[in-house]
């Protein structure tokens, strides 16, 4: 199923104007343990259109600590949307441009810091790490992940080389572009497997 996330300046997008069928939203809520400005419109808007929606934190977590901390927030933020469907999930993004120093087990660590809390929150929601390709393969150890934790892979290609070289441990969302255009924005879309 095709989904896009969205964050920050860009416009509320109307799925109807996309070129293929958008079956729901990922919005960034938070940068560290601040609130998107433009969440709450986001958020409203995809609720609006009816399609399932999934929030992101984009961490600036240097340990185990502040990544706690970070999703307190976020917590605190997704109470006021208390019954919105988040059947896609929680999201902690660990990308190459913010990766804590660390060995790639101690940046698991700080993801479960996060993640646990998020949990503890709610059991009925899939929670789960974003990164890039390498960030998957050789920052973050997924092996120290637990199963239940999913897997949100930026990969811009025609194919999915994780999910490809990784049958044991498959994303569950494949992000393969940042260049899809609905109305006169584009956005990153993504590939999301059932």
């Amino acid at each position: 199923m095709k989904v896009i996330d969205v964050n920050g300046w860009r416009e509320n997008p109307n799925l109807e104007e996309a070129p293929d069928p958008i079956k729901g939203v990922i919005v960034k809520i938070s940068e560290g343990t601040e609130i998107d400005e433009d969440f709450d419109r986001h958020m409203n808007n995809a609720l609006d259109q009816g399609v399932p929606v999934g929030v992101y934190c984009f961490t600036h977590a240097r340990n185990k600590l502040r990544a706690e901390r970070e999703a307190m927030a976020l917590v605190d933020k997704l109470n006021e949307y208390e019954g919105a469907d988040l059947s896609l999930g929680i999201w902690f993004d660990m990308e190459e441009s913010n990766m804590p120093d660390g060995t790639p087990f101690e940046r698991a660590e700080i993801v479960m810091a996060f993640l646990n809390v998020i949990t503890e929150y709610t059991h009925d929601v899939p929670v789960g790490v974003y990164s890039g390709y390498y960030g998957l393969t050789d920052d973050i150890d997924v092996g120290a992940l637990p199963d239940y934790v999913q897997l949100w892979v930026a990969n811009y290609s025609n194919t999915n080389y994780w999910n490809d070289e990784h049958p044991e441990r498959p994303a569950k969302m494949w992000q393969y572009s940042d260049s899809y255009k609905i109305g006169n924005d584009y956005y990153d879309v993504e590939e999301w497997y059932d």
